[in-house]
């Protein structure tokens, strides 16, 4: 490893991959219900975390809006991709 090589990247725990898609299940639910200004301890509570692992994962509340709509987007594409080869 070099002097200019970045750090190898680790795998993240189990829970940690749990912790985050239950907080992006909670968020899609108390967004869709309260609208923008909803709060993000609802989000941590509805999840069953602490506010701090919500921060932990997504720093901001736009880096949660961002990473609900990509999930919708890809729910989407897969869902598109199996009707595509879903006989009429």
């Amino acid at each position: 490893m070099t002097a200019h090589s970045p750090p190898p990247i680790r795998p993240k725990r189990a829970d940690a991959v749990r912790n985050r898609e239950r907080v992006l299940a909670a968020a899609k639910t108390v967004f869709s219900a309260g609208g923008p200004d909803a709060s993000l301890e609802a989000v941590a509570r509805r999840a069953g975390v602490g506010i701090g692992t919500l921060y932990r994962h997504f720093p901001t509340r736009e880096a949660l809006y961002e990473a609900v709509y990509r999930r919708e987007v890809e729910h989407l594409t897969e869902l598109a991709e199996r009707l595509k080869s879903a006989p009429d």
